[in-house]
Parts: structure tokens; sequence; C-alpha cells
């Protein structure tokens, strides 16, 4: 259980507060899917406890990637607002740079991804040797 607290921690930290009534098997779930890749990834049978950050890092994503899946409407990532590109006084005129621009849902996917991704490079260096 001491895991699934600190994914909840993690999860809280970063404005996904998963719901205290909501029943803790896809916590559990996403858990063991990186605990399985840790374990594929780094071909032994215990993973260290140095790995436990990149663990929670994959986990996270998972759990993520699994609630907008499932319950999309629960999922409520910041919004953004598009920043001011040109203001003018005369007339008032006011233009967004809607250039650089994304919306909630492609920054929650690259939160996601980001996730994952860096939860699994930092596995990798548990794989090769140190000196």
């Amino acid at each position: 259980m001491k895991k699934i607290t600190r994914l909840n921690a993690l999860l809280t930290a970063l404005g996904f507060t998963p719901d205290p009534n909501e029943n803790v098997s896809l916590l559990k779930w996403a858990l063991e899917q990186a605990e399985n890749y840790a374990k594929l990834q780094l071909n032994l049978p215990l993973i260290p406890a140095e790995a436990e950050k990149p663990l929670l890092n994959i986990a996270a994503g998972e759990y993520l990637k699994a609630k907008k899946a499932l319950y999309t409407e629960e999922i409520k990532p910041l919004s953004p607002s598009p920043a001011v590109k040109r203001l003018e006084l005369g007339d008032t005129k006011t233009e967004f740079d809607t250039d650089n621009f994304t919306t909630p849902e492609q920054r929650f996917d690259l939160l996601t991804e980001y996730l994952i991704t860096s939860g699994k490079t930092q596995l990798e260096g548990y794989r090769k040797l140190k000196w």
C-alpha cells in the first residue's frame, strides 16, 4: 500500500486527485503495469529500490491514460488561456497567439507521454553496468 499512497501523492501534485471513494484497483493495475515493464526491461526478479521514482512516473502516466480512456468527463486538465500576441488601445483590438497554443487534451496527452517516457529512460540505467 505504500506505493499506492505515493502514487496518490504524485497524482495529487500533478492536479489529478484520485477520488477517495474510487476502487484502488485501477491504481494497482497501473503499478503492476509499471513493475512488469521494469522486470522485463531490467531482466531482474526484483526491482531495485532506487527505481521507485521512475516506476511511479510510469504508473501515473498509465493511470491517467486509462482514466482518460474510461472516464473522459472525470479528467479535468488545467484549462489554459492563449497568450496575448498584440494589444492595441485605439479601438481596443486584442490578438491572441494561437499558433503556439495547445488544447487541454493535447497538453494532457503530452503530460502522460512525458511521465511514461521519462520513467522508461530512467530505468535504462539499471540495465547497464554502472562504474
